[in-house]
This record gives structure tokens, sequence and C-alpha cells, in this order.
């Protein structure tokens, strides 16, 4: 009886263990199913609150990478964190909504009712451990589906997708056609800010600033077609296309984009559109329906209209 007992005893331990590693590899697979590369590519919504150094632009563009319980970003916080920044966390956990968990209410309830549905969404947290046994959330994503997620920055949600991999069919002759400049793919160098922005916020700073802005090339148009390029009102002659796949890496560093591009493939097909006046109009096309173009200081998705 005895034995019995301690056989039973030891099974149930057994079981239990079992049970736990099933439980823990499971949140650890819902976790590493939205690890990769992400893009900011939409302002979802700005906070009541925002603080006077918030200014919307600044965070459109950026990219950020999701693996296991590490988070690197390519962009912090304006005006002092400006380049890239990796976060190491005790434990990270896909969630459902619960009114039992204080933390949704106290944390988050008021601020995403306008782009997604609190019991619907799911959401992505990283836990430290504190000083006093307790954790604590350091940060979360909201999970709208897999292949959309939002994030805070300090004023506001933004929305995030997935990198993708081009179309191994795609070519030079998928350039013409018209086409909507959708978001900001990346910036050129890492964007310090308007002139205006540095005299207000910053003005000891030693950020140099500029006068180029995204918003004045959203939602814009532009034509390609045998002879000319079109970017919104301003026409190029042209005078040829030199086209050729190169290091993806190696192309984003010869071209300063500070925050990639968001493609997956290690080889990209760039195509270089020689104008007339001697400029160049650098495009990457994706697929037959999007390609990146490079307009002043920054790299647009441009999307088929």
């Amino acid at each position: 009886m005895k034995k019995r007992v301690i056989f039973i005893v030891i099974f149930i331990v057994m079981l239990l263990l079992i049970l736990g590693k099933i439980i823990d590899y499971k949140k650890k697979e819902a976790v590493a199913a939205y690890d990769g590369k992400w893009k900011v590519t939409h302002q979802l919504t700005t906070y009541f609150r925002a603080p006077s150094n918030f200014f919307p632009h600044h965070y459109l563009g950026r990219t950020i990478i999701l693996s296991g319980n590490s988070m690197e970003t390519s962009f912090g916080e304006w005006p002092s964190l400006l380049e890239w920044e990796k976060s190491q966390y005790d434990y990270s956990e896909v969630v459902s909504y619960s009114a039992e968990d204080e933390w949704f209410t106290n944390r988050i309830f008021w601020r995403i009712d306008e782009f997604a549905d609190m019991e619907q969404a799911r959401y992505l947290r990283y836990w430290d451990k504190m000083y006093d046994g307790s954790y604590y959330c350091i940060d979360y994503f909201v999970i709208l589906d897999e292949t959309h997620l939002a994030y805070g920055y300090i004023g506001g949600y933004y929305l995030l997708e997935r990198f993708q991999y081009c179309d191994p069919t795609v070519s030079e002759k998928n350039l013409n056609g018209t086409w909507e400049i959708a978001y900001l793919d990346s910036y050129e160098n890492s964007y310090e800010g308007s002139y205006e922005e540095i005299e207000k916020e910053a003005p000891r700073s030693s950020l140099k600033g500029t006068d180029f802005n995204v918003e004045d090339w959203l939602g814009k148009s532009v034509t390609v077609s045998e002879n000319e390029v079109r970017i919104s009102e301003t026409g190029y002659q042209t005078a040829g296309i030199e086209s050729g796949k190169i290091r993806r890496e190696d192309f984003e560093q010869e071209m300063d984009i500070h925050d990639g591009l968001s493609i997956y493939d290690d080889e990209i097909l760039v195509c270089n559109i020689k104008c007339q006046n001697g400029e160049d109009i650098i495009c990457v096309p994706v697929n037959e329906n999007q390609m990146i173009m490079r307009i002043e200081e920054g790299w647009f998705m441009l999307e088929k209209e």
C-alpha cells in the first residue's frame, strides 16, 4: 500500500512537470509567432497629454525587431535616443483581455479603443523582475492580427507591419504605372528633426536639422513611364534605367538607410532611373503592386493605384 502511494505521488509529480513544460513551450511558441522585423507605417492615435517634444513624423518609418525576450528599435525618443537600441527582458507572454488582470484597466483601456476592440485583441507583454521580487510590465504591443501590431511611443500609438519578401519575378518593367506614396519606409541617416523643432525643444543640442518633411509627400502621386517620372507636380525627363541585384545590407549601408528597408531578402533588385538633368531616381521594386523609392531624405513605400 505504501509503495503504491509513493508510485502515485511520483506519477503525479512527473505529470505536473510534463504539463508545465508543455504549457511553457506553448507560451514560448505564442511569443515566437511575432518574432521578426516590423516596420512603423502609420500613426493611429495621439495621447491626450502628449509631451511637447513629441512630433508624430519622427516615429514613422522606424524598425522594431522582436526575438523572444528581447526587442531592438531603430529609434527611441527624440531628441536624445536617435540610434539603434536593444532591450532584454526577463520574460514575455501573449495574453488575452482579462477583467481580473488590473494591468488592463490601469495601463491601456482608454488608449486603444480608437483602433481596436480591447476584449478581442491580444497583447504581447514584456516583464522584468523588480528588486522586491515582483514583476513589472516594461513594454507591450497590441496584437491586431498576425501581420499587424500597435505600439505606443511617447505621444501615441502606431501601426506596425511585418517585413516582407520581394517577388522573385519582379523586374524594372513593373515600375511603369501610377503609384501612391503610402508610407515612409525609412529615413535617410538618423532623422534629427526640423530646424523649427530643434530651435523650440532642443536649442542647445548638437542636432543639425533639415527642412525635409515626411507629411509633405504622403498620399501624393507618382507616375513612371518610358520617358518621364512625375513625382507629385514635378516631372523628370528620363534617359534610361540601370538595374541589377545588390546585397541588401550593402545597399542600405551605402545609401545611409538608417532604419532599413522593410524587406527580408538578402539580395534586392535596385533600379536607377537616369534623368536628363543629371539626377538619379532610385527604386527597389517589391512586387507588381509595391515599390520603394527615394524621395529627398526618405525612402517611401509606393503602392500601385
